[in-house]
């Protein structure tokens, strides 16, 4: 495939990166075969921009991507949440469809030390009513995640929540 398309390659299935009409989020789309499907951007008749590749035009995307949503357009260069032009989106942000390309991977293996981590987040959400951990990698937030819920319905007997953002996990009392 060419590097014309906002796309990546997920277990061997190359996905087009696309936007809902809100724009907000990059999600995930796969090839569709069942004769619904669309192209990357839609033929305009106005080329005076310059020659559009065929690539671009052939509809072989699901008009859905794997959260469920349909789609308006091909991910552009726009950064919704800086309001910058970047040269090319590079990953999707859509946590349901990362959730959904997830699955095609291994579970990892929890670090020796979640416990011990856990136990730590559990003393400042009693001390603090919060607790935040971070530089957690990504393949040990969910492992952690589990821990400190569990740790904290142990000790205190209420279930909790736990939030992420990049790399920082974060647990307190709801």
């Amino acid at each position: 495939m060419s590097t014309l398309l906002n796309s990546l390659t997920v277990a061997g299935e190359t996905m087009l990166l696309t936007r809902t009409v809100s724009g907000t989020s990059i999600h995930l789309t796969t090839t569709d075969a069942s004769g619904n499907a669309r192209a990357a951007i839609l033929d305009s008749p106005d080329r005076s921009c310059g020659a559009v590749p065929d690539e671009l035009l052939d509809k072989r995307w699901s008009p859905k991507s794997l959260c469920g949503r349909t789609w308006a357009a091909m991910a552009d260069g726009y950064d919704d949440h800086t309001h910058r032009h970047i040269d090319r989106p590079e990953a999707p942000i859509c946590q349901n469809c990362l959730a959904v390309i997830d699955k095609s991977f291994p579970t990892p293996t929890p670090d020796d030390r979640i416990p011990v981590l856990a136990d730590l987040a559990a003393t400042a959400v009693n001390e603090h009513g919060t607790a935040e951990i971070v530089g957690v990698p990504g393949d040990q937030m969910n492992a952690l995640r589990q821990a400190i819920r569990t740790e904290l319905r142990q000790r205190f007997g209420f279930s909790t929540r736990t939030g992420l953002l990049h790399d920082l996990v974060t647990g307190g009392v709801c």
